[in-house]
């Protein structure tokens, strides 16, 4: 009898171990065992695993993929290289809707030929992916290419989501504003070791940033480690452009440690256009970047960015400042090196307009400010794209820590910020083996 009155005790204590035991995720393998990655989608559970095998992925369940408000993560067996989502032109890749964190992630895949110019939903919006609605899911190692929508031609994203893209790669996506990525309305993506490249619009030849980037949580750069290349804002009838890689309009973006090189615009801002903004720019390269009004950065009234520790370098105007165009309430300057730029009307060569400038190297010299050299910063290799400094440059130690943010710990190249309790203008920082060489 003491035997049969233990027996339910002992069940009761089993079924409490079997729900208070979480379920192991599961792994979905698609076409393996679902044709489509939507079919894999629906099946899956939150936690689970999607595993997509080599191939090129199109039509009906592998467009307009909806993640149905699920925590998952969809990653291909074998990376970007042998892994396509080809939508055809026929729709996005992805539509996030449902507030998706970051728990949802999507790694290793190329997404082309997205479209949103006639989509249903977000008209026009989010040529690959459209998160929308507070969401934010993850991309990591995905490649973004040949998409195009009116706003944001591989990504728009909206109402509050802040998506995170990590070692990813923008290139050949077209729109009207923000040929690669649109940031709108309070949204703040974070985007790091990405890459935009040969991407076009007429407004943000790679970004829009429209009420982007707005508030601030200070968890350190928006965009860090990223290369604009070949970017371009092209000109049409009816609308000027601006922004060859970036364009912000009420936008306050931190950019980190990033290189603009060879963006274009035909307007106004070979590399960034900013209107009401005020970025913050550390430890940024701006090379060869061209525009009619502003070859690296124009920033119009009430645009107040903060630039620190950057290399603006060899930029072209065809007006009008050949480096920088700041004006009214203008550009805070610290760090800085300004060097080749040049403009073809001769106004401004290095900058154009108001601006403050602290600790910096200027060609030609600059009339507001302090602690300006006009000697010659003494790049390493420039013919070759070096422009490190030598260790006899006037750049060494010219520089002033109080303008540096507390979390710039290194330099373009990843090397540390701050040397023998010293700190140098421009980009680079010089290396010592030891204090006093």
């Amino acid at each position: 009898m003491a035997l049969l009155r233990t027996v339910p005790r002992v069940l009761a204590v089993l079924v409490f171990v079997v729900h208070a035991c979480p379920a192991r995720a599961g792994v979905l393998n698609v076409p393996g065992e679902y044709a489509t990655i939507q079919q894999a989608i629906d099946a899956a559970d939150d936690g689970d695993l999607i595993v997509v095998a080599p191939g090129t992925y199109s039509g009906p369940g592998n467009v307009e993929l909806n993640s149905l408000g699920r925590d998952l993560t969809i990653r291909s067996q074998d990376g970007p290289d042998s892994c396509i989502l080809d939508a055809q032109h026929l729709g996005r890749h992805f539509v996030f809707e449902t507030g998706e964190t970051s728990d949802f992630l999507i790694d290793g895949f190329t997404m082309r030929n997205g479209s949103a110019w006639e989509s249903e939903s977000a008209v026009g919006e989010g040529g690959a992916v459209l998160c929308d609605n507070g969401s934010s899911p993850l991309f990591r190692n995905c490649r973004f290419v040949r998409n195009e929508a009116f706003a944001g031609g591989a990504v728009i994203a909206t109402s509050s989501s802040h998506p995170r893209f990590e070692n990813c790669t923008f290139g050949h996506n077209r729109a009207t504003w923000g040929g690669a990525l649109g940031v709108v309305d309070f949204s703040s993506p974070s985007l790091h070791h990405c890459s935009f490249k040969n991407n076009s619009a007429r407004i943000g030849g790679a970004i829009v940033g429209w009420f982007g980037w707005y508030f601030s949580d200070d968890s350190g750069p928006d965009i860090d480690q990223c290369e604009f290349a070949g970017n371009h804002a092209l000109d049409t009838v009816t609308m000027p452009s601006a922004g060859g890689a970036l364009y912000l309009f009420r936008s306050y973006p931190y950019v980190s440690r990033c290189i603009f090189r060879g963006n274009r615009a035909e307007g106004a801002g070979g590399a960034l256009h900013g209107h009401k903004s005020n970025p913050l720019l550390v430890s940024c390269l701006f090379v060869d970047n061209e525009a009619v009004w502003a070859g690296a950065c124009y920033n119009d009234p009430f645009s107040v960015p903060a630039i620190v520790n950057c290399t603006i370098v060899n930029n072209r105007a065809k007006l009008a400042a050949g480096g920088l165009w700041s004006t009214h309430l203008g550009a805070t300057i610290a760090n800085c090196v300004l060097w080749g730029n040049h403009a073809s009307t001769g106004d401004g060569d290095q900058m154009w307009g108001s601006s403050f400038i602290f600790n910096s190297v200027v060609e030609g010299g600059w009339p507001d400010g302090w602690e300006i050299s006009q000697e010659n910063p003494q790049f390493l290799d420039p013919k070759a794209g070096d422009f490190r400094v030598s260790r006899r440059s006037p750049c060494v130690n010219l520089g002033f820590m109080y303008y540096v943010p507390d979390d710039a710990e290194l330099d373009l190249a990843g090397n540390a910020r701050v040397v023998c309790d010293a700190i140098d203008a421009g980009s680079f920082e010089v290396q010592l083996a030891r204090c006093g060489e």
